[in-house]
């Protein structure tokens, strides 16, 4: 799926196969590849969320990351 020129999602089942939607049998990977400008970012330790409702409101999922980016922001 593209979201704009700068980031992607992909899904992934369990032999590897890029699909359209999750299964529920086995794996599932979820890849996010996205474009982050570093000449508008400070750099430190940034936390990336994502969650999945059911139109029910309840939980489907929720992925967490934390990395550490090195950005170029000089404030004067």
């Amino acid at each position: 799926m593209t979201y704009n020129r700068y980031a992607h999602l992909a899904i992934r089942n369990s032999e590897g196969a890029h699909v359209d939607s999750l299964s529920v049998l086995g794996a599932n990977d979820i890849l996010l590849d996205m474009w982050i400008l570093g000449d508008w970012m400070r750099a430190g330790d940034w936390t990336f969320a994502f969650a999945a409702e059911l139109a029910d409101g309840r939980n489907l999922f929720a992925v967490s990351l934390t990395q550490y980016l090195d950005g170029k922001l000089r404030v004067s």
